[in-house]
């Protein structure tokens, strides 16, 4: 269907659904774009309102009738860019704020801080988490073959290239693979910046673990409905660190 390319680009279904009845009849009055669309008029009226905000349609006034039009689909691409350079604006204002946001918050090292996480966004959001502050190690425990397909797409494209951009050594405890791999090739594995250590049993291991900074997670690797924890506790992680140093020397 026609509205799930817009979804793809960050339309939800009703402003798709209304864009796209205003590009088939041109011009309409709200009420007339209502029928077309299938939405009631006053979801269609909020709609059209959030779609002028966003330059997605425009709006005239004909004999006392407002009336809405869709923008040139090749508009959208040029309203993306702009969108693209507010969304970097947003991020570098964030960036310097964040010292003040984070003298805020809970600075009591005593009491461990604990975070849900929950779903494919979520999980990707922890996973970029690991390559914030200025550490430059972060120490896994995984099984390779249990990271589900969109996970593992999403730690190739994204998570890598940012990785290695900010030179961030991983050491890697994993199961032995039943065959030859490419990731314990030992030129691919110093290109990537990492080193993994196999164990050679099968133990039922479905999740990830990943140490970095003064936090730790623990990722759930389900392919429907992945989920995590997190852990900010200093005495915690530099127990787990030990036990985890442990076991790399015994491998």
């Amino acid at each position: 269907m026609l509205w799930q390319i817009l979804n793809n680009i960050g339309f939800n279904e009703k402003e798709s659904k209304i864009y796209l009845a205003l590009l088939e009849t041109s011009a309409q009055p709200a009420s007339v774009v209502a029928r077309q669309s299938g939405i009631n008029r006053t979801t269609t009226y909020l709609t059209l309102e959030d779609l002028l905000k966003k330059g997605i349609v425009n709006r005239f006034e004909r004999k006392g009738i407002q009336y809405f039009e869709a923008v040139d689909p090749k508009q959208i691409m040029n309203i993306l860019e702009n969108q693209k350079i507010d969304l970097e604006e947003k991020k570098n204002y964030l960036k310097k704020q964040i010292p003040r946001l984070e003298s805020i918050a809970q600075t009591d090292s005593t009491k461990p801080r604990v975070s849900y996480f929950e779903g494919f966004e979520a999980i990707m959001n922890l996973y970029a988490d690991s390559l914030n502050g200025d550490h430059k190690e972060i120490v896994s425990f995984l099984r390779f073959d249990k990271i589900p397909p969109k996970i593992e797409e999403y730690l190739k494209k994204n998570y890598l290239p940012k990785r290695l951009e900010k030179e961030i050594f991983v050491k890697i405890i994993s199961s032995k693979p039943k065959e030859d791999a490419i990731w314990m090739d030992k030129e691919h594995q110093a290109k990537h910046l990492r080193e993994i250590k196999c164990y050679d049993l099968d133990l039922p291991i479905q999740i990830e673990m990943f140490i970095y900074g003064d936090k730790m997670s623990f990722i759930c690797l389900d392919e429907n409905q992945p989920f995590g924890i997190q852990i900010k506790n200093k005495t915690i992680i530099e127990s787990i660190k030990g036990i985890q140093e442990l076991l790399w020397k015994t491998l």
